[in-house]
């Protein structure tokens, strides 16, 4: 731990030792927390430490960019997606040339950016920028999106080998052959982005011939199957291969249509057994004859995770996916008790399992489940079963599991089932229905020593105190959610429970609304011991900047005490330009509250750059 001591006169300034014995000395220190902080010891620390970056994440004004100094020539991964925009801003790149040499300048050895989805005209000044990029992914940001086309990306930079272009809402996925050379991209995830074609994935196919994995979805409308042939053919190093199967209903293009998808696809596995297939399927109507699920997956060995969602169609036989690890079964109507059971015993190394809305599974299937499969992480979301009678059929699971998600609508008569697991790492909990008070009193977290996050989603909030956070002793993260209002006492009350927990590192909390944030709320915050980091989100209007004075301030003002605080984020609105972001990255309590007035004051912000 480093503690920086205020100059005194007269003694001798690090600043004059040579640069070499300076890199040395800082070259030693290996935590980033603590380099941050003796970088403010001098000039040449703070250049040198500003050097020895590698990853860089930029804060800010996105008007700001181009304001950049040339000192950060060792960064190679760079984050721009956190910039703040304007109401009146879209996600762009600066058009002046001079910000643009500035810019990279400042970054020259980028080889891994992510950026908001900005239009075409940007990605080319991206591409003339860093035209050696290896890794580019895209963040939707800004309430104005602008989204460029996959073929000017691909344009754009002739040495991509990772292209996450998720968040990019393209109708269609349209590539012209002519005026491509073969890329070296070796991971696409094409996920947002529709194939209807067979020729469209095809292009892929040809252009990008150097592919390990590639994510996209189809659309079965128009679609045969023969691009997949050509996808691998052409991609000798395809390896895994997550597809995501809408097949809407008969009327769109019959039965046939999707049969023969499905066959092709069947016949692409059978002659390359090395491509790991991630599967999403949907919209399965039951007019479609003949598509019973142990037929429509023969390609089982090679099936790593399968997503089943609006299944109609019959489940039945027992399916040989002897690799698959995850499955996911989303409102399946047709699935019951024993078709579970046959599933699970046709996968011997499932170890995730999701079941979200599938009401003809009880009870009675998930405790022949518990007895049959040995999973890590388990979801169990809107299901026709009480909690404590869910609780009491998985409990032969809790020497295995180590992730648990409940999402409950209906009763919720007691929490004490959760009692008793020891192995078990992360807890999600959703109450969307009314809960006693007394259920919130049961101490059974103290019997889980191992969880290491809570999340907890309330809809309805109950005006009890959450006394069973005070049975744990090592809880280290906790999240929790309120959907609704909430009055300013029962926040208190909550805050006083989590204030001693001993061990809380880190605490997120998403409220509706602002008033609890009060001098009254900083002071008892400040009371964690080891609070490190802390989240406040609002699932609402978020606040604007004329509630800073009656209530973030101060509120701010008492945390500024604590000396374990390194990271705090309050999103502001963005309904004028005096909108703001901070965020808290260890400075020492006068820098805080000078950053505080100013903002106040002058109602800007500066820029802010952190790892």
């Amino acid at each position: 731990m480093i503690i920086v001591q205020p100059f005194k006169a007269g003694a001798p300034s690090i600043a004059v030792l040579p640069w070499t014995t300076i890199a040395y000395i800082l070259s030693l220190i290996e935590s980033v927390g603590c380099r941050n902080r003796a970088s403010e010891v001098c000039r040449a620390f703070r250049l040198y430490e500003r050097q020895s970056r590698k990853n860089l994440a930029l804060r800010g004004l996105q008007r700001h960019i181009g304001l950049l100094p040339r000192c950060f020539s060792y960064v190679t991964t760079l984050d721009l997606s956190t910039l703040i925009l304007l109401p009146s801003e879209v996600p762009s790149i600066p058009h002046e040339r001079v910000h643009q040499v500035r810019l990279a300048r400042a970054f020259p050895n980028v080889r891994h950016l992510t950026v908001l989805t900005v239009n075409d005209e940007c990605v080319r000044i991206l591409g003339w920028i860093w035209p050696d990029l290896e890794s580019l992914s895209f963040v939707n940001g800004g309430d104005v999106q602008t989204h460029p086309q996959l073929q000017t990306i691909l344009e754009s930079f002739k040495r991509l080998k990772d292209l996450d272009a998720r968040n990019l809402a393209c109708d269609n996925l349209t590539l012209t052959m002519k005026t491509f050379e073969v890329l070296p991209v070796q991971r696409l995830n094409l996920e947002t982005i529709p194939v209807w074609k067979d020729l469209d994935l095809e292009v892929v196919a040809k252009t990008c011939c150097y592919l390990e994995s590639l994510c996209v979805t189809v659309h079965l409308r128009q679609f045969t199957g023969k691009g997949l042939l050509t996808l691998a053919s052409n991609c000798r190093n395809l390896r895994k291969l997550r597809l995501f199967l809408y097949i809407g209903s008969e009327r769109d293009f019959g039965a046939e249509s999707a049969r023969r998808c499905l066959q092709t696809l069947g016949k692409m596995v059978a002659d390359n057994p090395n491509v790991q297939l991630h599967i999403s399927l949907g919209h399965i109507p039951s007019s479609i004859s003949g598509l019973r699920m142990d037929r429509l997956l023969g390609m089982g060995a090679n099936i790593r995770s399968l997503v089943l969602y609006f299944l109609d169609t019959e489940i039945g036989g027992t399916l040989s996916c002897r690799n698959l690890t995850e499955v996911t079964f989303g409102s399946c109507e047709s699935l019951g008790d024993e078709d579970l059971l046959n599933f699970v015993k046709g996968c011997p190394l499932l170890t995730t399992l999701r079941i979200l809305d599938c009401k003809r599974v009880t009870d009675r299937g998930l405790a022949e489940v518990a007895q049959a499969a040995k999973l890590s992480s388990l979801s169990l979301c809107f299901l026709k079963i009480c909690l404590s009678s869910m609780l009491n059929a998985i409990k032969p699971m809790s020497q295995s599991l180590t992730a648990l998600r409940l999402m409950i609508n209906n009763t919720v008569d007691s929490l004490s089932g959760l009692s008793g697991w020891p192995h078990l790492d992360r807890l999600d909990l959703t109450l969307a229905c009314t809960i006693l008070p007394e259920v919130l009193s049961e101490p059974w977290l103290e019997s889980c020593p191992n969880l290491k996050h809570v999340g907890i989603v309330m809809q309805n909030w109950c005006p009890s105190s959450f006394t069973f956070l005070t049975s744990s002793l090592t809880l280290p993260s906790l999240s929790i959610t309120f959907t609704t209002k909430v009055p300013r006492d029962v926040v208190l009350t909550l805050l006083e429970d989590i204030s001693v927990l001993p061990l809380l590192s880190s605490l997120t909390l998403y409220i509706c609304n602002e008033e609890w944030l009060t001098e009254d709320a900083g002071a008892v915050i400040s009371k964690c011991p080891t609070l490190k980091t802390l989240n406040i989100i609002w699932t609402s209007n978020q606040l604007a900047i004329e509630d800073f004075e009656f209530g973030l301030r101060p509120f701010l003002i008492k945390l500024l005490g604590m000396k374990c605080l390194q990271n705090l984020q309050i999103p502001a609105s963005r309904r004028d330009e005096n909108d703001l972001r901070i965020f808290y990255r260890g400075l020492h309590g006068h820098t805080m509250y000078s950053l505080l007035k100013s903002i106040h004051d002058l109602k800007t912000l500066g820029e802010f750059a952190s790892n």
